[in-house]
């Protein structure tokens, strides 16, 4: 693992070891005594992190290298949480940083420096909010306003947003306490469940379950658009908080699966690899377009939801709170909007647009991770961090004596499933689950620089990792009786893939419904191969792309489903496989479960399934694929 770091460096907050008076134009490298970061989140003049166990690290405010931070409450020195609690969330704002625990409970942090001999360290105060246990998933944090995200028998129906300045929306009766955040119940049943948030200075944003992004802020305050919407500037709005919906300039069918948000300008990332931003562009934050709206200054300039082509397919993509860091198809850093302290790391303190040429390219010397492509990337105040994962190109995860017993429902090892799981914290991996006579094992690949280029083999008819999942009309498994086999199963469709004759009505009928087997449980489905191979597959319910998305009861449900597939099919398998990020040629995250051929069709016809089998086989033999039941 390696870390580059760029940017404003008064306080130390880059971790290099020193104080910088001027900017860090062109990424350095960060020494790291951890070798184990997953995540990062950067305050105005601090930095904090997360290792892969759980641990709280930071730097700045005079601390110049990343080290542990030692938490203590108010009243002890204890730890705030019994000591077996991992962290799994930390977000900084401008000063203020909160945390949140496996159990559940979240704490403000306020960090002090204390001295081991002449070396600076942290600690950290943090005091416990008023919030019911068990029941906060996600946080978000800009500048001095925090957001939580809350969940009701493991769906999250509700939102909390709050703030410790004089700014009348959600505040509560005494910041300095940070008790209980009024409750928002933002939508309607079939709205109603949210699984993201995203905070600006004036605005909220959060995501549906069913793709649909609402704003909430004020129109006096929507100087930017960043509501989506223009606030005409010769009406007179008062500060009374409204909720809209966000209207894209995309078809509905094109469901939103991730949202960003700056101080004033917004980020969202569809299921087809589509980027639309809206918002303030004064300071480059977003591309010149044709939409581009004068708002009420001259020098304020704002834009309308649009798509952003240079954006298509990005792997990652963070806001900062007046800039941006996309990690594109290809592995290549680009960094655009504010950048008075260096932070976009091109060279130089000018604004930076972005475009297709390599003035918005990040740069990082030649040589020193060219084996590898980052995966993360960390937006600051005034400094940024690129995050290269340098690990072995296969890890072995975990190892098991029985997969059933470990994985399937009613057993005892939720918690243990759970963790291993949850260790994958890479975007573009392969998981296999491998069985031997009589135990199994877990492993992982990795991406690396030689895979953007080379085509990795995942199966007989797998494309290149480089360029992702294949945009296909619709889902196979988000909308069946939609999505055909020959469109939506076949890259090309019938016009490139099929016979000069045509596919006959009754094949070129079938569906991703004629695929399904009964469901295991409400959060995932179960589906036979398309393709007519022996393979079952297991998909979540919700359109994802890789398990991080999914909360612990639909993580643990799709691996029990898995489980039960297996044992459905008399309990042997030859292989289980997981693609994540590039590695997928369906967008749907989806786990494939291999069969011996013999097994698999007499279980088929077992299951009634034995002549949508043969259609799909006839299928194949049209769409110029190999046979693979012969």
């Amino acid at each position: 693992m390696k870390l580059f770091a760029c940017g404003s460096n008064v306080q130390g907050q880059l971790g290099t070891g020193g104080l910088d008076d001027s900017a860090i134009l062109l990424p350095v490298p960060v020494p790291l005594l951890l070798s184990d970061i997953v995540s990062l989140s950067c305050g105005a003049n601090h930095t904090l992190g997360l290792t892969r166990g759980g641990q709280l690290i930071g730097c700045g405010r005079g601390v110049t290298t990343f080290g542990q931070i030692q938490l203590l409450t108010n009243n002890d020195s204890a730890g705030p949480v019994e000591k077996t609690s991992r962290i799994e969330q930390v977000v900084c704002g401008f000063e203020t940083s909160l945390v949140r625990f496996e159990e559940g409970s979240v704490w403000r942090l306020k960090l002090d420096t204390a001295f081991n001999g002449s070396e600076p360290q942290y600690k950290a105060t943090v005091t416990r909010l008023n919030v019911p246990q068990h029941s906060v998933k996600v946080l978000a944090a800009c500048a001095k306003r925090f957001a939580a995200i809350m969940s009701n028998d493991n769906e999250n129906t509700s939102v909390y947003i709050w703030d410790d300045t004089s700014i009348p929306t959600f505040k509560i009766t005494d910041p300095s306490s940070l008790s209980s955040p009024p409750n928002f119940n933002l939508f309607d049943r079939n709205e109603s469940i949210i699984v993201a948030v995203a905070i600006g200075l004036f605005h909220s944003l959060v995501l549906t379950k069913s793709g649909s992004i609402f704003s909430i802020g004020s129109h006096k305050r929507n100087k930017f658009a960043q509501l989506g919407f223009i606030s005409p500037p010769t009406t007179v709005y008062s500060n009374e908080t409204i909720t809209t919906r966000v209207l894209l300039p995309t078809p509905q069918t094109d469901l939103v699966v991730s949202i960003q948000s700056g101080w004033s300008h917004c980020a969202a990332m569809l299921k087809s690899g589509t980027c639309v931003m809206w918002g303030r562009q004064d300071l480059a934050q977003i591309p010149n377009t044709t939409n581009l709206t004068a708002a009420s200054a001259p020098a304020s300039k704002c834009i309308l939801p649009t798509v952003i082509p240079l954006l298509k397919n990005a792997r990652k993509l963070t806001l900062g709170p007046e800039s941006a860091i996309a990690i594109l198809s290809t592995g290549r850093i680009v960094s655009w909007g504010w950048n008075e302290h260096g932070n976009c790391g091109v060279g130089h303190i000018q604004n930076v647009q972005l475009d297709s040429d390599n003035s918005c390219r990040m740069k990082i010397s030649s040589g020193i991770v060219d084996d590898v492509v980052p995966s993360h990337v960390f937006c600051g105040y005034g400094h940024a961090f690129v995050l290269f994962d340098t690990g072995e190109e296969i890890e072995e995860i975990g190892t098991g004596t029985s997969f059933l017993e470990c994985f399937g429902s009613g057993n005892t090892h939720e918690s243990q499933v759970l963790a291993l799981m949850r260790s994958i914290t890479a975007s573009d991996y392969r998981l296999k689950i491998n069985p031997t006579n009589s135990s199994f094992s877990i492993t992982v690949k990795h991406l690396t620089c030689n895979d953007l280029t080379t085509k990795i083999i995942r199966s007989r008819d797998a494309n290149n990792p480089s360029e992702g999942p294949h945009n296909f009309p619709e889902c196979l498994s988000c909308n069946p009786d939609a999505a055909t086999i020959a469109e939506c199963n076949y890259p090309g469709g019938e016009a490139v893939r099929g016979p000069s004759t045509g596919i006959p009505p009754h094949l070129r009928a079938l569906t991703a419904a004629d695929c399904a087997l009964p469901p295991v449980n409400k959060y995932t489905k179960t589906w036979i191969d398309a393709q007519s191979r022996p393979i079952v597959i297991v998909t979540p319910c919700r359109h994802v792309f890789d398990m991080r998305q999914l909360s612990d009861c639909e993580l643990i449900a799709l691996w029990q489903a898995v489980a039960q597939a297996v044992s459905d099919l008399g309990g042997e398998m030859i292989q289980i496989v997981l693609n994540a990020g590039v590695f997928r040629n369906i967008a749907h995250m989806h786990v494939k479960i291999y069969f011996e051929k013999e097994v698999f069709f007499d279980s088929m016809k077992r299951m009634g399934m034995e002549m949508v089998g043969k259609e799909l086989k006839e299928l194949r033999q049209l769409m110029k694929l190999p046979d693979h039941r012969s």
